[in-house]
Parts: structure tokens; sequence; C-alpha cells
């Protein structure tokens, strides 16, 4: 199954590289793009390609993040992250950011009459997260557990 899905994903950048080689503005072809990914790689990966040293993984990824961050100008570690996905996979991608660029950033806090749930969401995310957890698939587990639990009580109660 992954073998023929990866060969969906080869036949979108082969197909969508042939259209562009077309374009009259601006063509490319395939190998642009796979040109273009070997600079990417030995720009951001200088641990591996260059002179620097990375101890962790850790170290590679905030690396990486850096290098994106000037490379695409941003000047919050929040920028594009997409505001669109999942809130648990949000709030965790979040919290790796914060936790990655060093920062010590208070969780809030809702409102007194508001419903605390969203936030007592976010902080078990913040703290999936910085536990190596993913809460997203987390949920999705236990939410898969629960299902079989109440399918196991359906055929109980019949």
């Amino acid at each position: 199954e992954l073998r023929e899905e990866l060969g969906d994903v080869l036949l979108q950048v082969v197909f969508h590289a042939r259209i562009a080689e077309e374009d009259a503005e601006e063509p490319f072809a395939i190998d642009d793009v796979a040109g273009g990914l070997v600079e990417k790689l030995i720009h951001r990966h200088p641990h591996v390609f260059g002179d620097e040293t990375a101890e962790t993984p850790e170290d590679v990824h905030a690396h990486w993040l850096r290098t994106k961050a000037i490379e695409k100008q941003r000047t919050s570690v929040t920028e594009g992250v997409p505001l669109g996905q999942p809130g648990l996979a949000l709030a965790a991608k979040l919290a790796s950011r914060v936790r990655t660029a060093g920062l010590d950033v208070p969780l809030p806090t809702g409102a007194p009459t508001g419903d605390p749930i969203g936030y007592e969401l976010l902080a078990l995310a913040v703290r999936a997260e910085a536990d190596g957890a993913d809460p997203e698939a987390a949920l999705r587990a236990a939410a898969r557990a629960y299902r079989d639990a109440i399918v196991a009580a359906e055929g109980g109660a019949g």
C-alpha cells in the first residue's frame, strides 16, 4: 500500500514538472526540481554536507528551523504553521516551535466564566509534545479503544 501511495506522489511530481516545462513565463523541468531539492538539503544540513556539527536530532531540527526562518524572512516562530490543521496537531506544532526556539511562553488561561476545556486540551497537547508524544495520534488510538469498548458493550447488552 505504501509503495502505491509513493507512486501516486511521484506521478504528481513528474506530471506537474512536465506541465511546467511548457510554462511561458517560468518553465522548469524535473531536473530543476531535483536540483532545487539537493541545494535545499545541502543548505539546511551543514552538519552532514558542511563543517557544522549537530549532537542531537533536536540540534538538527533547531538549525533547520533557523535556516528556514532566515530563508523565508519569518519574524515569528508561529509563521508557517497552518492554523487550519486539527486543534491537537496545531497545539503540538506551536509547542514544538516554542520549545525549539527556547522561548518560555506561559499557557493562556480561559475566562473564569468560560468553558475551560480548550485550555485544558491545550495544556495536555503541550505536555504530550514535551514528552515526545503525538497528541493527535494518542487521542486517535484512545478513541479507537473507546470504539472497541462500545462495540463490546453493544454485543454484551443484546
